[in-house]
């Protein structure tokens, strides 16, 4: 063992010695074959420098040590992670950190007051969460979808009912703001590229049936946003043939008929055959 550390004459100082290394690292939350192996010891030497540092109340034991050191770690990293995700420091269920964790929920409960007494992670107060108004939101937005009172979300994060109804308040002016401006542009893309609902919505990211309700609203204020005319009512089916009958007699074909009446041939292959039927318009050779 001289050999291996620094070569101190005296065992007392070389003793003191390895145990300040195996201290340090155990510390670091090292195993004890990395560190028996990064200060070359045998398992016997490393055991005895253990417990003389049990011993003399230098460490707790070995296996409590990196139980609960890693746990303690765990715990944190959980409650940063729980943190990042919502934008805001809100109190979480202790049973979840332990079911992630795999500890007990009443170990759980001594590492988050360990944590808060050393301000590891900051407390679950009023000013840290009611700055940050869009983490807020987001997760007020969050609590609502899970069918939560404004009461239960109060008591959940801690706020005043009159900060969760100004909340809810934000979430509502966004949704709206939102909803009137893919509104524009469901219009913008019916009117300018005569796109159909399924089309609409595989462009935007929504559903057929929200672009199917958004333009219905507007279709009595806009005829054209209908791809296909509303059904011809009797008068307006006898009108539509009378023009095509005309037409007919004067020469025209079918596709010009179309044309010149900006609808489409097969409209005009129906009114002829029923022309024909009805002996109005002669047969073509």
């Amino acid at each position: 063992m001289q050999e291996r550390l620094n070569n101190h004459d005296s065992p007392e100082i070389e003793i003191l010695n390895i145990d300040f290394q195996v201290k340090r690292l155990i510390d670091e939350h090292k195993k004890n074959s990395e560190i028996a192996s990064e200060l070359r010891l045998t398992r016997s030497e490393l055991s005895k420098s253990i417990a003389r540092l049990i011993k003399s109340g230098q460490t707790e034991s070995l296996k409590n040590k990196r139980r609960y050191g890693g746990a303690r770690e765990k715990v944190k990293r959980y409650l940063d992670h729980h943190n990042i995700e919502f934008g805001i420091d809100i109190p979480v269920s202790q049973q979840k950190i332990a079911k992630h964790v795999g500890i007990t929920r009443e170990r759980v409960r001594q590492i988050l007051l360990q944590l808060k007494e050393t301000q590891k992670i900051p407390p679950f107060g009023l000013k840290s969460r009611t700055n940050n108004t869009e983490g807020l939101d987001k997760c007020i937005r969050i609590l609502k979808n899970q069918n939560l009172s404004n009461k239960d979300i109060a008591e959940r994060l801690r706020l005043k009912n009159v900060e969760v109804q100004e909340s809810i308040s934000r979430i509502r002016n966004s949704k709206d703001k939102e909803i009137e401006k893919i509104t524009k542009q469901i219009l913008d893309l019916r009117k300018n590229e005569r796109l159909g609902s399924i089309s609409i919505a595989v462009k935007l990211d929504v559903s057929p049936s929200f672009v199917g309700n958004i333009l219905e609203k507007y279709f009595n204020e806009d005829p054209d946003l209908r791809l296909r005319k509303k059904k011809r009512s009797k008068d307006e089916l006898e009108g539509f043939r009378q023009k095509v009958k005309e037409l007919r007699l004067k020469g025209l074909n079918k596709t010009q008929i179309a044309t010149k009446l900006n609808v489409s041939k097969y409209n005009i292959v129906n009114a002829v055959h029923e022309l024909l039927i009805a002996g109005e318009i002669p047969k073509r050779s």
